[in-house]
């Protein structure tokens, strides 16, 4: 998946990659896998009305810019017991996507001005999924 964004006139582009896209007709559904514990989409993506997790709105905002259409997204949960597998799709709206594009508009412009946490322990760079946009030179 590629999202491309202008955000305050500096373009850039969202990737990220998609576990599932199932179609009927012209029917569409976007799902991540989750193993363990099944969580409604709604609990792990928002706290309190405020965005926390954009992944599966920036996902249907990719599908709906690309294909014209909006998609319903959730879960594929894979937990350890067999009785909770099974697909928990959002109950999100047109307005709640288009306010999860707006929060990955502020984040970006957080991002930009560095306001985001660093850590004191280099060693943890090497693992940080963050490295190229936090610019900290970093050993290998």
């Amino acid at each position: 998946m590629e999202l491309p964004l202008t955000v305050d006139a500096v373009p850039l582009t969202i990737t990220g990659r998609i576990d599932r896209i199932d179609r009927r007709g012209d029917a569409c559904r976007i799902l991540d896998y989750k193993t363990g514990a099944p969580h409604p989409p709604e609990q792990q993506h928002q706290r309190k009305e405020e965005w926390v997790q954009l992944q599966l709105p920036l996902y249907a905002v990719w599908y709906a810019t690309t294909r014209g259409t909006s998609p319903s997204v959730g879960y594929f949960n894979i937990p350890d017991t067999r009785d909770n597998t099974g697909v928990v799709t959002a109950a999100w709206t047109a307005d709640d996507f288009a306010a999860a594009l707006a929060a990955t508009h502020r984040a970006i412009r957080r991002m930009h001005a560095a306001e985001f946490p660093r850590t004191d322990r280099m060693a943890t760079c090497a693992y940080c999924p963050y490295t190229r946009i936090c610019q900290r030179p970093h050993v290998d």
